[in-house]
């Protein structure tokens, strides 16, 4: 886990262009992170609140999209918070 952990601060220092990871970068990591954890861990009781979200068909496709979404979102939140401005996405979904 750690490895994967430090290469998504790695990217994410470099992409908010700051010197080094804060306590506030940590956290935003962990968040991110925690949305796939979220899908596993937690996979039976999505199930019973949304049947059919994740076994309908296409639907691991579906989640990436949203996923991805969700995790751009967090990043440009973060950035703004910051005072930095980040411009057009360099990664877009088609889902």
């Amino acid at each position: 886990i750690q490895p994967l952990h430090d290469a998504l601060l790695a990217l994410l220092v470099r992409h908010l262009g700051l010197p080094g990871a804060d306590d506030e970068l940590l956290r935003l990591a962990i968040c991110i992170e925690g949305l796939g954890v979220q899908l596993h861990v937690g996979l039976d009781i999505n199930e019973a609140i949304a049947p059919g979200v994740n076994t309908a068909p296409g639907a691991i496709d579906r989640w990436h999209g949203t996923l991805v979404r969700a995790a751009l979102a967090m990043v440009e939140a973060e950035a703004r918070r910051r005072g930095r401005f980040l411009g057009e996405p360099t990664v877009r979904s088609t889902l």
